[in-house]
C-alpha cells in the first residue's frame, strides 16, 4: 500500500514511516523522490532513520539519508545484560501466556479438513448474527485441524489473518453471482495477498454457504460440467426460492463485503455491514470447541458432511 501510494503521488510525501503491512525493510526503498521504511512486527526490531536536511531559497529538501534496523532484544541486553527484575516480569507474563495458549479446548476423533473446518465457519457464523445465510472462502483458515487435542494455541496458529466477524446484506442478484463465481477457477484460484505475519499465497476458493441450497441439495455448481455454470436448479435460501430484487442477510466476515478481498466480484455492492470490533474468527472457533461435546460433536457432523462445498440448512 505505500508502495502504490507512493506511485500514484509522485512529489506529494518525502518519507513514508509504514506499519500496517509489518514488512522488514532492511534497506531503504525508494519510488521516485519518497523513502519508505518499515520496521516489521511484534517488536523485533527498532529502525533508525537519520535525515539530512538542506535548505535552498527558502526550501527544504532531504539531502543524504540513513537508515537501518535493529534487533531489540541485542538492545536491550545491551543495556542492561544482568536485570533480573526484568528477566523475571519477561518470564512471568511468557509463562501466563504459554498457559492460556496450551489450554485444551476438545478432542477431535478424526481429522477436521480444511473443506470441513469452512463449512463449519459458515455455520457458526450464520448462528451468531441470526442470519438467513452463512458464508466463507478459503483462506478463512489456512488449513484444517488434526486428530487428537485442539488446543487455542493450535486455532491461533491455523487463523493468522485478523478476519472479522460480520453481517451484512446482499442482493439475490448476487448470490446468483457468487454462485456462479465459485466454479470460475480464474477466482478461485487466485491467490490471496498475505502480508506480515498473515499467511500467503493460499487460494481464494469455492465460497461456501450454510442455508443456501441449489435444487435438491446437490453440490452448487460443478467445474466439471460447464453447462451447470448457465442451467443450474433454482437456489433456495432456508428452503424458499431465491428472489433475485430481495436483500439477505448473510453472517459472514469484513472480507467478503467486498471483492478487494473477498476475491469475488459480486461481493460488490452489499450494504449494511455490522461488525463487532477487536474479535476475530478464531474467538468464535475457541468458542465453539470450548462448549462442551455435546454442542460440538452435533455441529462437526454436518459440517463433515457439507464439507465439499454443498450448501446446506441446518
Amino acid at each position: 500500500d505505500d508502495i502504490k501510494f507512493a506511485t500514484e503521488n509522485p512529489g506529494l510525501i518525502d518519507v513514508i514511516i509504514g506499519g500496517h503491512s509489518h514488512s522488514e525493510l532492511h534497506e531503504i526503498r525508494r519510488v521516485g523522490d519518497t523513502i519508505i521504511v518499515q520496521a516489521g512486527m511484534l517488536g523485533k526490531f527498532v529502525g533508525e532513520l537519520e535525515l539530512d536536511l538542506e535548505t535552498e531559497q527558502g526550501q527544504i529538501n532531504i539531502g543524504a539519508s540513513h537508515y537501518g534496523l535493529h534487533e531489540t532484544a541485542n538492545i536491550v541486553s545491551a543495556a542492561a545484560p544482568d536485570d533480573q527484575a526484568q528477566s523475571a516480569i519477561l518470564e512471568k507474563h511468557r509463562a501466563a501466556a504459554e498457559s492460556i495458549l496450551d489450554e485444551e479446548l476438545y478432542t477431535l476423533k478424526e481429522d477436521l479438513p480444511h473443506d470441513s473446518l469452512i463449512q463449519l465457519l459458515a455455520k457458526l457464523l450464520r448462528r451468531k448474527f441470526g442470519a438467513e445465510i452463512g458464508m466463507m472462502f478459503g483462506p478463512g483458515v489456512s488449513r484444517g485441524l488434526s486428530k487428537g487435542p485442539v488446543r487455542v494455541r493450535d486455532i491461533y496458529e491455523i487463523c493468522r489473518s485478523f478476519i472479522t466477524p460480520a453481517v451484512f446484506e446482499i442482493s439475490g442478484r448476487q448470490i446468483e453471482g457468487l454462485v456462479r463465481e465459485r466454479d470460475n477457477p480464474a477466482i478461485t484460484e487466485a491467490q490471496g495477498f498475505g502480508i506480515g505475519f498473515r499467511p500467503q499465497g493460499q487460494v481464494f476458493g469455492r465460497l461456501v454457504f450454510a442455508g443456501l441450497t441449489c435444487g435438491d441439495g446437490e453440490a452448487l455448481g460443478n467445474s466439471d460440467n460447464p453447462e451447470k455454470l448457465t442451467n443450474f436448479p433454482a437456489i433456495r435460501i432456508n428452503g424458499v426460492t431465491l428472489d433475485p430484487e430481495r436483500w439477505y442477510t448473510v453472517g459472514s466476515a469484513t472480507h467478503l463485503y467486498s471483492s478487494e478481498a473477498g476475491g469475488y466480484p459480486s461481493m460488490d455492492g452489499s450494504r449494511n455491514l455490522k461488525l463487532e470490533r477487536f474479535r476475530y474468527i478464531r474467538d468464535e472457533l475457541v468458542d465453539f470447541f470450548r462448549s462442551g461435546p455435546d454442542k460440538v460433536d452435533g455441529l462437526l457432523k454436518v459440517a463433515d458432511e457439507n464439507g465439499d462445498g454443498r450448501g446446506s440448512q441446518p
